[in-house]
């Protein structure tokens, strides 16, 4: 599904994930796993959405169009044949403005997912100073979850919300670079992950434009997808991304050799893996036995120092 042109926002709902203004009439979120399991359930009917925004065209002030985003189409794709491949059902959208993005995600987060394992959003577009930027403007990173809390969308509660981030630095019109930084809020809720290749942090392939997050992470959720959870796979890209790549800045030959890793925020309470909807208990585990990467080297004559910094007096 893909959606070019504004989002308007839904007059109906299921009642599911919607909430009133009176305390009696808010949702009790019910819970997909017991108390006491150590992996997230994804033996539901359905492995859930995944939302996708895509922004390749921009606009300024006067509606005339900025630089595109290059790249970015191929990494839509990565994503989008990687999440298929999982069992996603995905949802593009290209070219969003604020407004259409915050209807979108309300929109979202009102159906009803109590037959879905999980929900992914995926972010490709550009950025400054820790703001992402929609069609028409900047905005807040923290919006795009704010809208998944147990509150707002009771029947996601208790199941994994993962969010990723692919925004590349602005260049400004001199071609000089804006000092940025991560200024996102992070969510006080549980469940959630959140991998971020925020602006400033330059990893783009010399050749195609596309990020070297994208591809790394595409290419080990095609391959290792059923057989890792999720932060296990996650620092196999951290890894790939530091020891392999170097970084290409376009238009800025003083910047040219640059090496950063996604940042993995993670309020996950338990272990998710995913396992093929359409095979047996015996298939799934000998995919689990895959070995992704080796371990770090533990066999040093010490384990190492651990500092603590203990403060009686304030």
């Amino acid at each position: 599904m893909s959606e070019n042109g504004g989002a308007s926002k839904s007059n109906s709902t299921n009642g599911a994930g919607h909430c009133g203004s009176s305390f009696f009439k808010e949702p009790k979120a019910v819970m997909s796993v017991s108390k006491y399991e150590r992996f997230y359930k994804v033996n539901h009917k359905n492995r859930g959405i995944a939302v996708i925004l895509n922004h390749e065209h921009f606009w300024t002030k006067n509606k005339s169009k900025k630089q595109p985003n290059p790249g970015t189409n191929a990494d839509l794709m990565s994503f989008e044949k990687a999440l298929k491949s999982l069992g996603f059902k995905t949802l593009i959208y290209e070219d969003q403005t604020v407004q259409s993005i915050m209807n979108i995600l309300e929109d979202v987060s009102e159906e009803d997912h109590s037959d879905n394992d999980c929900f992914i959003l995926v972010c490709l577009t550009c950025g400054k100073q820790g703001n992402l930027r929609a069609r028409d403007n900047l905005y807040n990173p923290s919006i795009l979850w704010s809208y998944f809390t147990a509150k707002k969308c009771s029947t996601l509660a208790g199941k994994p919300k993962l969010f990723f981030i692919q925004a590349r630095e602005e260049e400004e019109t001199d071609g000089s670079q804006v000092d940025s930084y991560p200024s996102y809020t992070i969510p006080d809720q549980a469940d959630v992950l959140i991998v971020s290749v925020i602006p400033n942090m330059f990893t783009f392939n010399k050749e195609t434009q596309s990020s070297w997050f994208a591809q790394v992470l595409c290419e080990k959720l095609n391959t290792y997808g059923f057989s890792e959870d999720i932060l296990t796979l996650l620092t196999s890209v951290n890894r790939k991304i530091a020891e392999n790549f170097e970084s290409f800045i376009v238009n800025n030959p003083n910047k040219q050799v640059k090496k950063e890793i996604p940042h993995i925020t993670s309020m996950l309470t338990r272990q998710l893996q995913f396992y093929k909807k359409d095979c047996d208990e015996q298939d799934n585990a000998v995919a689990s036995m895959t070995v992704l990467d080796t371990p770090y080297k533990m066999n040093h004559k010490n384990r190492g120092f651990a500092v603590i910094l203990n403060h009686k007096i304030l």
